[in-house]
């Protein structure tokens, strides 16, 4: 099942998947390679890149665009993503996972 798979590759159970984050327009994520490619918290918050506290500089985290009607957002992924991503490497569905472990949570937090 998908949840042996993510647990065989060293999900962190309880673990923020992604982080919404603010990219600087010199700054331009591969969107070949968005969610792939790794990198180091620290080193994208030295070029700019802005993400709530709770991320150590040490950590390796995948930065993500969206590309919405108007606009493109930005996420970074953290290590759940990454075992989302090994499971299915679009970031698209990575994201996907995301919203929709968001809405489960809403729903069960308003019981």
């Amino acid at each position: 099942s998908v949840a042996n798979y993510l647990a065989r590759h060293g999900w962190r159970h309880g673990e923020v998947i992604a982080l919404p984050a603010a990219v600087p327009d010199d700054v331009v994520a591969p969107l070949e390679k968005q969610g792939m490619e790794k990198f180091n918290a620290g080193a994208l918050r030295e070029r700019g890149v802005v993400f709530s506290e709770g991320v150590d500089d040490e950590s390796e985290i995948r930065l993500i665009a969206l590309q919405h009607e108007d606009e493109m957002t930005y996420w970074i992924g953290l290590h759940n993503f990454g075992v989302i991503n090994r499971y299915n490497r679009s970031a698209l569905y990575g994201m996907a996972v995301v919203d929709l472990a968001r809405e489960i949570r809403l729903r069960d937090e308003g019981k």
